[in-house]
């Protein structure tokens, strides 16, 4: 069941970071054009994955905290305040999307900024 479940988050967010990659897809190919290195796009595709990874486990630690009481039942060899399990579950996704994010921040660094500016 755990593999899964983990399976199940890196397509997801694989699926989330290329698109919202392929909705910035013009703005990459304008500071492509202007000379932007592929180090700074691949940083600023990476850096804005892990931000928006980050708010997301911020909010689900804080969702996990509120309902970890009402799951208690479900829960076999570990208590459902365990922080300890909380936190390396966040780091976990954390990892994930940073992996996840790779493919699509490199794909985003040999954007032809001619065709990126052109499309729709």
């Amino acid at each position: 069941m755990l593999i899964l479940a983990l399976v199940l988050s890196v397509v997801g967010l694989y699926g989330l970071i290329t698109y919202s990659v392929a909705r910035e897809q013009r703005e990459i190919g304008v500071r492509i054009a202007l000379r932007a290195h592929s180090s700074d796009v691949v940083g600023r595709v990476l850096s804005r994955s892990l931000a928006r990874t980050t708010a997301g486990a911020v909010a689900g630690l804080g969702v996990a905290a509120g309902v970890s009481r009402v799951f208690q039942s479900q829960l076999y060899g570990v208590s459902a305040t365990d922080a300890l399990t909380h936190a390396l579950t966040a780091c976990l996704m954390l990892a994930i999307a940073a992996v996840t994010a790779a493919l699509p921040a490199l794909r985003a660094a040999r954007t032809d900024p001619v065709e990126a500016i052109r499309s729709n």
